[in-house]
Formats: structure tokens, sequence, C-alpha cells
């Protein structure tokens, strides 16, 4: 049995629940504008977007979204925002992922291997997002956490290697 989803327009109406694919067709469809966050199962809220099925297909430009709250704007992205991505959460993932596990990947090499790799994806996964939306930031964050993770994995790897050989009795 596949995951329910409810789907939370910017509007604020709401829709669902109903599984991933469902509402994929929904959003290839043109139901599905960009803001629309979806709410899983334990009431976790998430931006569509985020969801690799859906944020090809998201309604970019046929859809007018007006931003509303106290702190909402329609101008360009603050200097904070630039400097903090927030609008892309796989991109400070990523960041974040890299530069901790580049720490671990020189006192624990299977860690830093592991969240190496896990920056890698979320760096890939924020440059998609990125190239889909400019206006989202993060290319910065997503390419710091990709330089990261390849240094993490080349070191945890590396790091494994030279333990395993020299345990073995290698370098005698």
């Amino acid at each position: 049995m596949s995951t329910s989803y409810l789907l939370r327009l910017p509007s604020g109406e709401e829709f669902g629940p109903a599984p991933i694919g469902e509402i994929a067709v929904w959003a290839k469809d043109g139901r599905v504008p960009l803001g629309a966050k979806l709410i899983g199962p334990q009431g976790g809220v998430s931006d569509a977007s985020v969801h690799a099925e859906l944020a090809p297909l998201l309604v970019r430009s046929s859809v007018s979204i007006q931003p509303t709250g106290p702190g909402s704007t329609t101008g360009p992205a603050s200097g904070l925002e630039r400097l903090i991505p927030t609008s892309n959460p796989a991109s400070l993932v990523a960041y974040y992922t890299g530069i901790i596990g580049a720490l671990f990947a020189i006192l624990l090499a299977p860690i830093g291997f592991i969240a190496g790799i896990v920056a890698i994806v979320y760096g890939v996964k924020a440059l998609k997002i990125v190239n889909a939306e400019p206006a989202r930031h993060g290319r910065t964050h997503a390419w710091v956490g990709i330089l990261a993770g390849v240094f993490c994995v080349l070191f945890g790897a590396l790091l494994t290697v030279f333990f395993t050989v020299a345990i073995a009795g290698g370098f005698k």
C-alpha cells in the first residue's frame, strides 16, 4: 500500500489524501502550482517541489501565486535569503552534510564516507531545483556540498583501505 498525502495549495485549499502517483497526475494536468505543500501521514509538511516525481510537473507560469502573510514580499530575494537559501532546503542539507562529513572523514572514515554520499545526492537535487527555478537560490551551497561530499567519499575510502591493509599486516 502506498503512502497517501494531503495536497495543500497556496490558497489554503486541501485535496486528498492521495498517493504521490495520483498527485503527479494532477500536477501533469496543471492543477498543482508552485508553493503547494504535501502533508504526510504523520503530519510532516514538505514543499511539493522537492519531490522528484512532482518537481518537473509543477505549474510555473500559468498560475499566479500571491504570497500571503506578514513576512511575504513580491520583490527579489533578500540578502539573507541569498546567504542562507531557505527556499531550497536540499542545498542546505548538501552544504552542512558536506562540511560536517569532511570533519568526520578525517576522524571517522566510514561516517565521513556516508555523509559524503548524502551531500552529493542532495547537492545534485538542489542544483536541479535551482536550474528549474532560478529564483530559488542555493547554487553555491549545492556545489560546496557536492565538492565536500566528493572529498569525504574519496578520503573516507582511502583511509578505510589504508587501515584495512594495515590491520591485515600488509605494511611490513
